[in-house]
C-alpha cells in the first residue's frame, strides 16, 4: 500500500488515500485542476495540519476512516 503525505503540520499530517491496487482518485483528481484550484486545497491542508480545524465545515467533512 502507497503512502503518499500531501502535508506535514504542527497538528496532523494529511495524506493522500492509495486502495489496496494503488490507486488515488483524490489525488487523481486534484492533478487535474487547475493551479488556482490546487494552489487552495494545499492551503486548506496547510490550515487543517498546522491549527488542526477549520472552522468552515464546508470546506472538510470527517468521511470517517
Amino acid at each position: 500500500m502507497k503512502e503518499y503525505i500531501a502535508y506535514s503540520g504542527m497538528a496532523f499530517t494529511i495524506e493522500w488515500y492509495f486502495d489496496a491496487m494503488g490507486n488515488s482518485d483524490i489525488l487523481s483528481y486534484f492533478n487535474e485542476q487547475s493551479d488556482v484550484q490546487k494552489r487552495k486545497l494545499l492551503m486548506l491542508f496547510k490550515r487543517i495540519g498546522d491549527f488542526g480545524k477549520i472552522n468552515d465545515i464546508t470546506k472538510f467533512r470527517n468521511e470517517g476512516e
